[in-house]
């Protein structure tokens, strides 16, 4: 997958990431139920679409844990995690909020929910006792039928690519 998403080029993966943002975008969320990410660079930037709103950005808290606050994309920071360079909010200075939607990145996804992360298996904790709508996003390069899958993996609701939106799971899609 890291292949894959390496073979994708800049205007590719910015053309592929604005269909994606405009799907998301279209769905009319509030910024303030939405958990975010500041996107890495092979990752889907979901936030094309989207002015400098106060999103619910992740951040570490821990070795183990992951958490969402408030911010402005404009006020993010850097922080340097793991030998990578993410941008996150500034948490002593707001509060941690539980989002109602979760945006989650992924290296691939499944056709069946499945989600390759990063290893870390951060957001994986997190959803665990997570209750709200999981909707994955991925390039349609990463979207495969299966991966391997182990008990400690959440699967998504739904996953979207620049292709369009799959329904997983329970949860009803919320846009009109």
């Amino acid at each position: 997958m890291r292949a894959s998403l390496k073979a994708l080029s800049t205007t590719d993966r910015l053309s592929k990431s604005l269909i994606i943002s405009r799907l998301i975008r279209e769905c009319g969320f509030l910024p303030s139920e939405l958990g975010v990410y500041s996107p890495l660079e092979n990752e889907v930037d979901w936030s094309l679409n989207f002015s400098n709103e106060e999103f619910l950005y992740v951040n570490f808290l821990d070795k183990n844990q992951i958490g969402f606050f408030p911010s402005l994309k404009t006020d993010l920071k850097e922080m340097v995690w793991n030998s990578k360079t993410f941008k996150v909010p500034d948490v002593t200075k707001v509060k941690e909020v539980v989002p109602q939607i979760l945006l989650v990145p992924g290296m691939a996804m499944s056709k069946t929910g499945q989600r390759l992360g990063r290893g870390g298996g951060f957001y994986d904790r997190y959803l665990e006792h997570f209750t709200g709508l999981k909707i994955g996003l991925t390039f349609d390069c990463c979207l495969l039928e299966t991966l391997p899958e182990e008990d400690h993996d959440q699967l998504m609701d739904w996953v979207v690519t620049e292709s369009g939106i799959i329904k997983i799971r329970r949860k009803e899609w919320p846009c009109k």
